[in-house]
C-alpha cells in the first residue's frame, strides 16, 4: 500500500512539473535584444509593487495592452535595449510633437529576464524627465512578461523628453560577485515605448522640426524611405541621397535605415518625396501638394492611409538643389531645441558625452547618473566618452578619474575598484576592509592609449564582497554597501589632434576623410540595383552622423579618376574589378574565394537566450577557407607627421602589443565575414603609387542582399565605433575583426599649425615608438658627454 501511494505521489510531481515547465534558457546572455514575440498562452504574472508601500502607479493588467500601431518604439543608443548585472542603467530621448505631448499616455514595457535573475528580490524603476513613475517586480523567466503604466498629466512636454530605465537585479541562488555577470534583464524594442491616445494620423508631424518624431521601426532603426520619381539618373541619386542625409540629421538619429521605393507605403517611418512638380504631380498618394512655384519642402496633412510624408519640390532641378539648401540652412540655424532639461540631456549624450579635444571635466551628472546607494556585490556604472575624430591615442598624457562617496564596513579583502577603457583593463583600486570609508581621498589614474577617436566606454565596476556572503542570505533594504554620488567626475586632459590614414576609426568617428574640408568626395555605385543603393544611402547617412554635416557626394556609377578625390566604393563582389579591390587595400583572389559558391553554415534552433543576443539579420556564414597565407603586418612606421615624412625607420626588434580583435587578413577575410571594409591610397592604372593623395574606401559583400544586411547591421550604435585599421570585417556573430594599418599608415595634418598641439603630437609619437625615444635620448646623452670630454681636454694650462 506504502509503494502505491508513493508511485501515485510520483506521478502527480511529475504531472506539476509538466504544468509550470519553463522554456531551456541559459544563464548567460550576452549581447542586445532582437524582436520577441508575445506568447498567447496565459501565465501568471509576479505581484507588482503595491501603491500603498511605493506611492507609484502600479501596472495595467494583460487585457489592457495596447495595439502596437499607436506605440511609440524607442531608438536603438549605444547602450542598447539589455541590462547586464546587479545595477544598470539606460537613457532615451523621445520627441514628441505639440499635438502628441498633450494627449493621454501611458508607458508599456515587454522584458525578459535570465533565469538566474530573483524575481522577488529584483526591479525595474520607470523615471520620465527625471520623475519616478512606476516600480514593478522581474517577472519569472518563463516567457516575456508586460507591464503598461499611467503617465501623470502634464509631465511629457512638446520636444525631447527622457526616459530612464534603472534594473536592479539579484541572483537567486549565488551570492558571488561572479555570478552577477549570469544576470541580464532584455527589453522587447518592438514593444516598449510610449503608448499614445488619439488617432495617430492627426497627431502626426507638421513641422522639419517635428522629423525627430518619426518612430523607429521593431530594431530600433529609424526608415527613410526616398520615393523618387522618373529615371534614377546619377543628379537624382545625389540629390535624393543629399536629402536622406538632411533628414537623418534633423532628426537625430543614430541608426538611420535608407531604402529606395517607387510608391508611397502606409509602413512606419518616413517618406521622402523628391521630384520636381510635375514628376510628383502622378503620385496617388501626394495629391495634397498643391500649386508650387518655386523651391518648396515640408510635411504633406497627415492622412491614415499614408505614413509621415516630407516633400521636397520645385519647377526644375535648380529648383530642388535650393530647397535642399534652405532646409539644410534652417536645420542648423534653428532656434533652440525644445523640451524637457532632461530630456535636452539626454539628447545631448546620446553619442556619449561630446569632449571638445580640450581640457574638461566631465561630472557624472551630466550624463544622466543620479545618486545612488547600492546594497549588491558588484555594481558596474557605464559612462560613454566620445572623442574628436583626429584624437591621437597615445601615453603622452592621463585621465583623472575621481569618485564621489564612501564604502560600508566589514567588507571583504578582496573589495576592490576596476576601471575597464573599451573592454581592456586600466586601473584598480583596493577598497579598506575594516571601517566604512569615503572614497574622496583617492584618484584613479587612466591611461589615454586605451581610448579610440570616436565613441569610448568606461566602465567603473565596484566589488564590495562580505564575509557574510558565503552564507548567501538576501541583502537587507538598509544595507548599503557603496554610496556613489554625482559629483564624481573624470577630467580629460588636452589631447592631441592629427589625423591618421588610412584608418577606418577615423572613418567612424568623424566621417574621415570624406568630411575634411577641401575633400573632394566621391560615391560609386558600379551596379547601382535597390539593395546596393540602399546600403550606399544608409552608409552615407550614417556618416554625416558621424561629421554632424551632410557630406556632399558626388554620385557616379562608372570609374572616377585616381586623382578625382576620395571615394566611397559600394558594390556587391561580383561588381568589382580586381584592380578597385586592389586600390582598397585588399587582395581580391581572397576574396574570390572567400565567397564563392559553396555550402553555408547550418544554423540549429536558437535557444531563447541565444535568439536575444543577436542583433542583426545577417545570413549564415559560407564554409568556404581561401587559400593562400599571410604574414601580421609590421609595426607601424613611417608616418608622415604634419605633412613631412619621419626619418626613422621601424625597428624589426620592437613589436607593439597587438590591439584586442586584430589579425591578419588572411586570418580576418574568410567565408564567415558578412561584410568587408577596406581603405588605401590608389593611384595610378593599377592603384600602386605610393605617392597617392587620395583614399579609396570599399565596402563590399558576396552579394547585394548581403550587402544591405551588412550594413544595417554595420551602422548599428553598438557595432559601428568598432571600425579600426585598414581592413574591418563583420562577421555572420556580429563581430568585428581588423587588419592594423602598419607600415602603410601616415600622419596627415588636421588642425592649423599650434605649438601646443604639435608638442602632444611628437609626445605621442615618441610614446608610440619608445626605442626610438631611447634611441634619441642616448644620442644626446652621448653628444653631451663628447662635447664635455673636448670642453675639459682644451680648457686650463698644460703642464710640459
Amino acid at each position: 500500500m506504502r509503494h502505491g501511494s508513493a508511485f501515485a505521489a510520483c506521478l502527480a510531481g511529475v504531472a506539476l512539473l509538466a504544468t509550470v515547465a519553463v522554456r531551456a534558457q541559459s544563464f548567460v546572455g550576452v549581447g542586445p535584444v532582437r524582436n520577441f514575440v508575445l506568447p498567447t498562452e496565459p501565465r501568471g504574472e509576479p505581484a507588482p509593487v503595491p501603491a500603498s508601500v511605493s506611492g507609484l502607479p502600479t501596472p495595467a493588467p494583460r487585457s489592457e495592452i495596447i495595439a502596437s500601431d499607436t506605440l511609440r518604439r524607442l531608438p536603438a543608443t549605444l547602450r542598447g535595449f539589455r541590462f547586464n548585472g546587479e545595477w544598470a542603467q539606460t537613457e532615451w530621448p523621445v520627441y514628441l510633437t505639440s499635438g502628441q505631448a498633450r494627449q493621454p499616455a501611458r508607458f508599456q514595457l515587454a522584458f525578459l529576464s535570465a533565469i538566474s535573475v530573483m524575481p522577488e528580490g529584483s526591479r525595474l524603476t520607470l523615471a520620465i524627465n527625471d520623475k519616478v513613475v512606476a516600480q514593478t517586480e522581474l517577472a519569472p523567466p518563463d516567457s516575456v512578461a508586460t507591464r503598461i503604466f499611467e503617465i501623470p498629466a502634464g509631465l511629457l512636454n512638446a520636444g525631447f523628453n527622457a526616459v530612464k530605465i534603472t534594473v536592479e537585479q539579484r541572483h537567486r541562488v549565488d551570492c558571488s560577485p561572479a555570478a552577477t555577470y549570469e544576470l541580464w534583464t532584455a527589453l522587447d524594442p518592438a514593444l516598449s515605448g510610449l503608448l499614445l491616445a488619439g488617432n495617430p494620423s492627426r497627431l502626426g508631424p507638421e513641422t522639419p522640426a517635428d522629423i525627430a518624431a518619426i518612430a523607429p521601426r521593431g530594431d530600433g532603426a529609424t526608415p527613410i524611405r526616398l520615393l523618387l520619381a522618373g529615371k534614377l539618373t546619377p543628379e537624382s541619386a545625389g540629390r535624393a541621397i543629399r536629402a536622406a542625409q538632411i533628414a537623418t540629421l534633423a532628426g537625430r538619429m543614430q541608426h538611420p535605415a535608407i531604402e529606395f521605393v517607387t510608391t508611397g507605403r502606409a509602413d512606419p517611418g518616413l517618406e521622402l518625396a523628391i521630384g520636381t512638380v510635375e514628376e510628383l504631380s502622378g503620385q496617388a498618394n501626394l495629391a495634397d501638394l498643391g500649386p508650387v512655384t518655386g523651391p518648396r519642402y515640408g510635411f504633406l496633412p497627415a492622412r491614415p492611409e499614408r505614413a509621415a510624408t516630407f516633400v521636397i519640390t520645385g519647377t526644375s532641378a535648380a529648383d530642388l538643389d535650393e530647397a535642399l539648401r534652405r532646409w539644410d540652412s534652417e536645420r542648423t540655424s534653428a532656434a533652440a531645441l525644445t523640451g524637457s532639461s532632461a530630456g535636452l540631456r539626454a539628447l545631448s549624450t546620446l553619442p556619449g558625452f561630446v569632449a571638445s579635444g580640450a581640457s574638461e571635466r566631465i561630472v557624472f551628472s551630466q550624463t544622466g547618473f543620479a545618486s545612488t546607494e547600492f546594497s549588491g556585490r558588484l555594481m558596474r556604472l557605464r559612462l560613454d566618452v566620445a572623442l574628436p575624430g583626429d584624437f591621437l591615442p597615445a601615453d603622452y598624457d592621463r585621465m583623472t578619474l575621481s569618485l564621489a562617496g564612501s564604502h560600508g564596513r566589514d567588507l571583504s579583502r578582496d573589495a576592490h575598484v576596476l576601471v575597464e577603457v573599451n573592454g581592456r583593463n586600466a586601473a584598480t583600486q583596493m577598497l579598506a576592509p575594516g571601517a566604512a570609508s569615503s572614497l574622496e581621498r583617492n584618484q584613479i589614474f587612466l591611461p589615454l592609449s586605451l581610448m579610440q577617436p570616436g565613441q569610448n566606454r568606461i566602465d567603473v565596476l565596484a566589488q564590495v564582497p562580505k564575509p557574510a556572503d558565503e552564507a548567501c542570505t538576501s541583502p537587507s533594504a538598509g544595507e548599503t554597501r557603496l554610496q556613489l554620488l554625482d559629483r564624481s567626475e573624470l577630467v580629460l586632459p588636452r589631447q592631441a589632434r592629427t589625423g591618421r590614414s588610412p584608418e577606418l576609426s577615423l572613418l567612424a568617428a568623424g566621417g574621415y576623410p570624406f568630411s575634411r574640408e577641401g575633400a573632394r568626395p566621391i560615391l560609386f555605385v558600379p551596379a547601382p540595383d535597390r539593395a546596393s543603393m540602399a546600403a550606399a544611402a544608409t552608409l552615407t547617412a550614417r556618416l554625416a552622423v558621424a561629421a554632424g554635416k551632410p557630406i556632399d557626394f558626388t554620385f557616379t556609377m562608372t570609374p572616377p579618376a585616381t586623382d578625382a578625390g576620395e571615394v566611397l566604393l559600394v558594390a556587391a563582389a561580383p561588381a568589382l574589378d580586381p584592380a578597385w579591390i586592389r586600390g582598397a587595400g585588399l587582395d581580391p583572389e581572397r576574396i574570390r574565394t572567400s565567397w564563392q559558391p559553396t555550402q553555408t553554415e547550418r544554423r540549429a534552433p536558437l535557444s531563447e537566450a541565444d535568439a536575444l543576443a543577436r542583433r542583426c539579420a545577417l545570413p549564415p556564414a559560407r564554409l568556404a577557407t581561401p587559400v593562400g597565407t599571410e604574414t601580421k603586418p609590421a609595426a607601424a612606421s613611417g608616418y608622415t607627421v604634419l605633412g613631412l615624412r619621419a626619418s626613422l625607420p621601424a625597428l624589426p626588434f620592437w613589436q607593439p602589443a597587438e590591439p584586442p580583435g586584430a589579425g591578419s587578413e588572411a586570418e580576418i577575410v574568410t567565408g564567415r565575414a558578412a561584410l568587408v571594409v577596406g581603405q588605401d591610397f590608389a593611384s595610378g592604372k593599377d592603384f600602386a603609387s605610393s605617392k597617392a593623395e587620395h583614399l579609396w574606401t570599399l565596402v563590399t559583400a558576396a552579394d547585394a542582399g548581403t550587402l544591405l544586411a551588412g550594413v544595417e547591421c554595420l551602422t548599428h550604435p553598438e557595432i559601428w565605433s568598432g571600425l579600426s585599421g585598414r581592413i574591418s570585417a563583420l562577421a555572420s556573430d556580429e563581430t568585428l575583426r581588423f587588419v592594423p594599418a602598419g607600415e602603410r599608415q601616415r600622419f596627415v595634418t588636421t588642425q592649423g599649425y599650434d605649438v601646443a598641439n604639435a608638442r602632444l603630437v611628437a609626445a605621442g609619437w615618441f610614446s608610440l615608438n619608445p626605442l626610438a625615444y631611447v634611441g634619441i635620448a642616448l644620442a644626446l646623452v652621448l653628444c653631451l658627454a663628447a662635447s664635455t670630454l673636448l670642453l675639459v681636454l682644451n680648457t686650463g694650462r698644460r703642464q710640459e
